[in-house]
């Protein structure tokens, strides 16, 4: 495992008062993440504060190294300071590392039993205010969203024209949406590959969008897909049997 791996740096990382510089943060190497991530766990309040914002600075490919902090450190200082780190992405304007964020608290919150309590509570405390910080984002951006009964998010509308490519990331964080309403939003099937993290997806309506037949083919296969609303969206007649195909228990219409 990438801790286990780099041991020597990170015991390295926590003896030193110094580090790698703020400037390389964007182009770090795993071995300078775990450095960084060693200081998380430090008693010192500078150096955990600057090991969280070369982190942030890193951008998504930090996400990864977080998740496995969490998992593997006894450190609770270092497992909470981590988690934080998380929730801050989900506070900033990159939608990619926000969205990754998101579903790295998820899969953290659903498979914490291993942990232990205090991390159990940690992670759910973390994980409640990335929901509430992403929810914030979307709706801004003209999004209705609805809970179920156990208050998970399962339906999400957008019908705003402030709603692009570029946002589809926020959608394709919460996994446990079975309905999306894209109709009118200026979507085209480029955003479409975000939804794959959609494992309960169930109807997908694109009407009046820029998705055309050939952005379609940027569809993840998703099994749980029933109904895929289609209407005033060209299609050719390979485009109905590549959908017959890529989606063979799904309803399209028209």
């Amino acid at each position: 495992m990438l801790l286990a791996a780099l041991a020597m740096p990170l015991r390295a990382a926590i003896a030193s008062e110094d580090g790698p510089c703020a400037d390389d943060a964007g182009h770090a190497s795993n071995s300078e993440s775990v450095v960084w991530l060693a200081k998380l766990g430090s008693p010192s309040f500078i150096q955990r504060d600057w090991a969280a914002r070369l982190l942030l600075r890193q951008g998504v490919d930090a996400v990864p190294c977080l998740c496995e902090a969490i998992r593997q450190s006894d450190n609770d200082t270092l497992r909470s300071a981590a988690v934080e780190v998380l929730v801050q992405f989900t506070r900033r304007a990159d939608d990619m590392a926000a969205s990754s964020a998101l579903l790295a608290l998820t899969d953290l919150h659903e498979d914490s039993a291993p942990l232990s309590e205090g991390a159990h509570q940690v992670i759910a405390t973390g994980y409640a205010a990335a929901v509430r910080r992403m929810t914030a984002r979307l709706t801004s951006l003209g999004a209705e969203i609805s809970r179920d009964d156990a208050q998970r998010i399962n339906r999400i509308s957008i019908h705003s024209e402030r709603f692009t490519d570029r946002h589809m990331p926020l959608v394709g964080a919460f996994t446990s949406v079975r309905v999306l309403d894209l109709r009118s939003s200026p979507i085209t099937g480029e955003g479409l590959k975000h939804l794959e993290s959609l494992v309960h997806l169930e109807r997908l309506t694109l009407t009046d969008t820029q998705v055309t037949g050939t952005g379609l083919r940027h569809l993840p296969a998703i099994s749980t897909l029933r109904h895929l609303a289609l209407y005033r969206i060209p299609l050719t007649e390979e485009d109905h049997t590549w959908l017959k195909h890529h989606l063979p228990l799904c309803e399209v219409t028209p």
